[in-house]
């Protein structure tokens, strides 16, 4: 499953796109045995394009494939810091295994329609929760 509650960080205080983005690499790396490469990997899918998504959200991932699994890490900032041009509060960093496991459709469907959904985001920043992160899946 890609919901990991080990990996829902909400009232983070960080100030920058580059302190926000470490501190969620070195989370999946330390929670999946990845090397320092997977960061190095999210930062080179930044220099070739932003992941700044509007409605306040970025979703930054590897620029290619890693051998871990499918998986979510998600921060919820307190204040937004600008990402590029784009304020940004909620990181969604995203991983999508180079083994293919099956359908992911429902995975790609879901979070696109919660990227989308202005009040669903709201509510999320607001209550900062992991069960809130759930429901609003749920209901796209």
């Amino acid at each position: 499953m890609w919901l990991d509650p080990r990996l829902f960080f909400p009232h983070l205080d960080f100030k920058s796109r580059d302190v926000v983005l470490h501190f969620l690499c070195s989370e999946m790396e330390r929670i999946f045995g990845l090397d320092d490469n997977f960061e190095k990997l999210v930062f080179q899918r930044e220099q070739v394009a932003s992941t700044a998504f509007g409605n306040l959200i970025a979703v930054p991932h590897p620029i290619i494939a890693v051998d871990a699994p499918t998986a979510i890490a998600v921060g919820l900032l307190n204040h937004k810091v600008i990402w590029d041009d784009k304020p940004v509060r909620a990181i969604f960093l995203v991983n999508i295994t180079s083994d293919p496991e099956g359908d992911l459709s429902d995975f790609y469907r879901e979070l696109t329609s919660l990227f989308t959904n202005h009040d669903a985001i709201q509510r999320l920043l607001d209550v900062q929760d992991f069960s809130v992160f759930v429901a609003e899946l749920e209901r796209q």
